[in-house]
């Protein structure tokens, strides 16, 4: 395979750090508008070639956090891949691949538990992320009215967190619940969920009655997760009745390939008899972090607008 050159454009910055302090290095690339670059950053102790072994870039946010083992100026590194994968494996650049960097010692939010709350009920979330104080660790969610998005923010925080503001019910994952002891659910369900430790498996139980209609959908990539989901549909027995991705489509090698837009991860089922059937989540490569969040959407399969109009003729008058 070929590597990435060296040779490119990259950004460094030195900043100094006091022993044992931790600081968190975030940047955003593709999110940002007019942007078309998968960011990368990496912390090293003066060399290159330190920063790039560290270096592991995810689309969109690339956030590394690192804890100074002795007094001194350390580098910040910020490179970028094309958002759109192509076969050069090289780092680019241009005037559209512009970024965002936030360097801190302060809190610094990557999510927060649950990703999403219902509007009537929003209650108190979870932060998490670096260098948070115990105070800031609950949150009270308090959204606009029909906003879609509620903003967190704090004087201490060096950056905006962002819940999901939803209607129906909202569930949790809690732990165990792999193959061996999947979580009971109810459907409809707004599931927020982390594949931790690495190569953890969510599983997902619930009951359907023949004919009934269910769609699902998980989503990562706008929550600026690394996770690279697979989803997999199974009866009682275990037995896989679908899987995303659809593994004989070949949609390619490498990793973000599997972070498809909204309407690839998804599929509609419909029960071929009454009893349990179950939902397993797991990252395509296995990788499992505290970062790795998603949000699993189990609903009817039903249209959600409505179009009509007033008439069915209109007369154009003459000019």
């Amino acid at each position: 395979m070929e590597r990435p050159s060296t040779r490119e454009p990259n950004t460094r910055s030195a900043r100094p750090s006091n022993m044992g302090e931790s600081r968190s290095a975030a940047s955003r690339g593709s999110s940002l508008p007019s942007a078309c670059m998968n960011a990368t950053t990496s912390v090293c102790g003066g060399t290159a070639a330190s920063a790039a072994r560290h270096a592991r870039p995810y689309p969109r946010w690339s956030t590394r956090t690192t804890t100074a083992p002795a007094d001194g100026a350390y580098i910040v590194r910020v490179f970028a891949f094309p958002s759109d994968p192509n076969s050069t494996i090289r780092f680019a650049g241009g005037d559209n691949y512009i970024y965002r960097l936030t360097l801190t010692t302060g809190a610094f939010v990557d999510h927060a538990l649950p990703l999403a709350v219902n509007h009537a009920q929003p209650g108190t979330v979870e932060l998490m992320g670096w260098n948070l104080p115990p105070s800031l660790k609950r949150f009270a969610v308090k959204p606009e009215p029909y906003a879609e998005t509620a903003a967190l923010t704090h004087p201490l925080l060096a950056n905006v967190a962002q819940v999901r503001v939803e209607t129906g019910r909202m569930v949790v994952e809690k732990e165990p619940n792999d193959p061996c002891r999947p979580q009971r659910i109810e459907l409809p369900a707004l599931i927020s969920g982390r594949i931790d430790p690495v190569g953890d498996i969510d599983v997902y139980r619930f009951a359907m009655k023949k004919g009934e209609e269910r769609f699902f959908q998980i989503e990562t990539q706008r929550l600026d997760s690394p996770l690279d989901p697979v989803l997999k549909l199974q009866d009682a027995t275990g037995k896989t009745l679908f899987e995303l991705p659809d593994r004989g489509k070949g949609r390619g090698r490498g990793r973000g390939r599997n972070r498809a837009p909204a309407g690839e991860n998804e599929l509609a089922f419909t029960a071929p008899r009454d009893g349990d059937f179950q939902l397993l989540v797991t990252d395509l490569y296995g990788d499992g972090s505290l970062r790795h969040v998603y949000l699993l959407r189990a609903a009817k399969s039903e249209a959600d607008f409505k179009l009509s109009v007033a008439n069915d003729r209109f007369t154009m008058p003459a000019d």
